[in-house]
């Protein structure tokens, strides 16, 4: 049987690691004098191990045998040496000293270096995916888990460190020692040399039986700790819920399934390594028994001498160690290109929505938007989110928009931002299409509350700052008063520095909504988009926030999305969308008037609402 083999690490899958070289290695390259000294470092490292059992070859030729073996070592050489015993005893003691400190002092160095090198590259590596994560399209947001994410600017991360650095450090190291080894034992005796080699086939055998399964597991293992991070990400992002429903005991047994799940594949995939481990070991010691089966035989007939014997045990010992060590980076690297493959089918993936070639920067906006024939389809097959919608709306108008839940609103205020690209017509701002300005600068001029209001767990003055972080605390303030939210701010235990809880998890919804609307204010955008600020507030806040709305829309062209367009009386149009498409627009008497689909969703509301009154009161009864 023919074993195509030629190194240890041919079962390893390549492809997903080159391609990392390729799309990471500049990041390496960028530190070539660290790696040049850690090189360095590494030969000299790899000269103290070849020559370090020499020493012992002195004592076992020179100084303890009564007649000296000829040929022990070069005549240049062994003319050298002291004739007196103690003296050549004083010089091996010495030698095992210095060459232990220099091996310690080059160790130091070459770990130290590929540390500082390996550390910051996996920075770089970390904040140029984490910026093309965030500028994925939200489509691909809306599809994957969170948990999976994190997972993978993390973890598959660190197995980066072993791909891109640490694997290249110890293959070249190993390989130098093993080179290195061979051609001295080769040198002292071809017998022994032949001998030591005969194993490699074996070592190779076993490689070739275990990476290709632990490749597989690992595989496995590591879509399973992606499924435990999702599942522990969720539920504490959706805490609330769990404790208000009492579900904890759910979601123990949630993450007790996926946890032992994972538990299984993780132990599946340490058993194999193990196997592949004690194989080795045990391929390592028929090697040795064979070496020094043979060597004791040769010494004993003169061919080589009983220190000749040592430093061939010594290097078999090490020689060994490099090929297991080789054994078990293609191990971890089966698992890093896992990893890899992981990471780069992350990196690869080009954002749906980007800058064109000859994007410009927008200019300050009037406010006049367009919607001209414009159809959503958010994957392709799928019904319409959106269908031939075309609307107009002039500088400095509040268009409410209103329509049943999955009516297409908020897909109508994405389309603005860019955040979806309609599949076909156009939208358009002062009469240019948004896809001709660079995104930066046309979110800028757009200003968004949403629903449920992200709030970051810093303090209130970053919160309201997140909306113009050059803003000096005279905007910060003058914003929250804009909007009603000074007051409470205020009586908050450290005002403005009052650092809130993550996803301002320690403020009312009112609270909260003002908050996100100090934060719209800062930035003084000529369009808003409020979508459904209102929901789910108490009267009180329902009135504070209102309030705070009607302040923030002074000479804004605004889209307001809400589900009450009672509340908002003044507003110039208000746009009624059904299915995905527009049903009717007008104004508030016009269109009750007109008794079509806005009489029909307010009629249906005031029902629900007479019945919820006619609930209470029964159960106050």
């Amino acid at each position: 049987m023919r074993v195509k083999l030629a190194l240890p690490l041919r079962r390893v899958r390549w492809g997903p690691l080159l391609r990392a070289y390729r799309l990471f290695g500049p990041h390496v390259l960028r530190y070539r004098l660290e790696l040049m000294g850690a090189l360095v470092c590494l030969i000299g490292s790899i000269a103290m191990d070849i020559v370090q059992p020499w020493p012992l070859k002195l004592v076992f030729d020179y100084v303890l045998p009564v007649k000296k073996h000829k040929h022990a070592l070069p005549e240049a050489l062994a003319s050298a040496l002291p004739g007196d015993p103690a003296s050549l005893l004083l010089l091996a003691c010495l030698a095992v000293v210095v060459i232990a400190v220099l091996s310690g002092l080059l160790d130091y160095g070459q770990n130290l270096l590929a540390a500082q090198v390996a550390h910051k590259v996996i920075f770089r590596i970390r904040r140029d995916l984490f910026s093309h994560v965030q500028r994925l399209p939200m489509a691909f947001h809306v599809r994957r888990q969170t948990g999976d994410l994190l997972m993978r600017l993390t973890g598959d991360i660190q197995m980066l460190r072993e791909i891109l650095v640490s694997s290249v450090i110890t293959l070249v190291s190993r390989l130098f020692v093993v080179g290195g080894m061979v051609a001295v034992m080769a040198f002292m005796s071809p017998k022994l040399t032949l001998v030591t080699l005969a194993i490699i086939p074996a070592l190779l055998l076993v490689l070739v039986r275990f990476s290709g399964r632990l490749r597989d597991v690992s595989r496995r293992a590591r879509r399973k700790e992606g499924r435990v991070a999702s599942v522990i990400s969720e539920t504490i992002n959706s805490i609330s819920v769990v404790q208000t429903f009492s579900r904890e005991r759910f979601e123990d047994e949630r993450l007790e399934r996926q946890n032992r799940s994972s538990l299984r594949a993780g132990l599946t995939a340490t058993r194999l390594e193990e196997r592949m481990s004690r194989a080795i070991e045990v391929v390592v010691a028929l090697g040795t028994c064979g070496v020094l089966a043979l060597g004791t035989r040769l010494a004993l007939r003169g061919e080589i001498t009983p220190g000749d014997l040592l430093v061939f045990l010594t290097y078999v010992r090490n020689f060994y160690k490099p090929l297991k060590d080789l054994s078990r980076l293609a191990a971890r690297l089966s698992k890093a290109s896992i990893c890899a493959e992981r990471i780069l089918d992350l990196r690869e993936l080009e954002p749906a929505i980007r800058d064109t070639p000859d994007a410009v920067a927008a200019p300050r906006f009037r406010g006049a938007v367009q919607f001209r024939d414009v159809n959503l389809c958010y994957e392709a097959g799928s019904p319409p989110a959106l269908s031939g919608i075309d609307l107009e709306v002039r500088p400095g108008e509040t268009v409410l928009v209103v329509g049943p839940s999955g009516a297409g609103k908020t897909s109508l205020a994405s389309l603005l931002l860019r955040l979806y690209d309609p599949t076909a017509g156009a939208v358009l701002i002062d009469g240019a299409d948004v896809r001709r300005y660079a995104l930066e600068t046309l979110r800028e001029q757009i200003a968004v509350v949403l629903q449920d209001s992200v709030l970051f767990g810093v303090t209130v003055r970053e919160n309201i700052a997140y909306g113009k972080p050059e803003a000096d605390s005279d905007e910060i303030v003058a914003a929250a008063r804009l909007v009603n939210a000074h007051e409470f701010i205020e009586r908050l235990p450290a005002g403005y520095e009052t650092v809130i809880g993550e996803r301002g998890a320690t403020l009312s919804g009112g609270q909260r909504q003002r908050i996100a609307l100090a934060r719209a204010a800062i930035k003084k955008a000529p369009i808003l988009i409020l979508d459904e600020p209102t929901t789910g507030l108490d009267a009180p806040g329902e009135r504070a926030v209102i309030e705070g709305m009607r302040a923030l829309l002074g000479g804004a062209t605004a889209f307001i999305i809400t589900h009450r367009p009672e509340l908002f009386p003044e507003a110039g149009q208000i746009v009624v969308l059904e299915g995905g498409r527009l049903a009717e627009t007008g104004t508030w008497q016009d269109l009750l008037r007109s008794r079509g689909a806005l009489f029909r969703l307010a009629s249906r509301r005031h029902s629900e609402i007479q019945m919820h009154r006619e609930a209470s009161s029964h159960d106050a009864f």
